[in-house]
């Protein structure tokens, strides 16, 4: 099985499960392996995930599994905080870059589910901490 297959099972494994990631979208440019989006009610950003990479942002950047180096989840647990819909990936070249994942369902935040997607392919790629 390749990555990109792998990927393909985490995203539909972990991803799948949550109410603001849909499947059914059209690729934003950059990304043409796209499998969802996550768009949440409660605002943030769109987060395209595709079989090589995520694009974020409103004139999407894409962002590749083989540059990212870690991925840290959120700090606060408390639904109320900012802090808990904020993931980071660290780049290769230093850059840290902050995901908005603001969705959830009671009090689950999606945001710990998406930087657990995020961590164990950052993994796979073998760049993981």
């Amino acid at each position: 099985m390749s990555n990109q297959d792998r990927v393909i099972s985490k995203a539909g494994r972990i991803l799948g499960a949550m109410a603001a990631f849909r499947t059914d979208v059209e690729p934003p440019p950059g990304l043409d392996d796209v499998i969802g989006v996550y768009e949440a009610r409660q605002g943030g950003e769109a987060i395209w995930v595709g079989a090589q990479g995520i694009a974020v942002g409103p004139e999407p950047r894409v962002i590749r599994y083989r540059d990212m180096r870690s991925v840290r989840g959120p700090s606060s647990k408390d639904k109320a905080s900012v802090e808990s819909r904020r993931v980071t990936v660290t780049l290769a070249d230093g850059e840290g870059v902050v995901l908005e994942v603001a969705g959830g369902e009671g009090q689950f935040c999606d945001a710990f589910e998406f930087s657990r997607f995020l961590d164990r392919v950052v993994k796979l790629y073998g760049k993981g901490d």
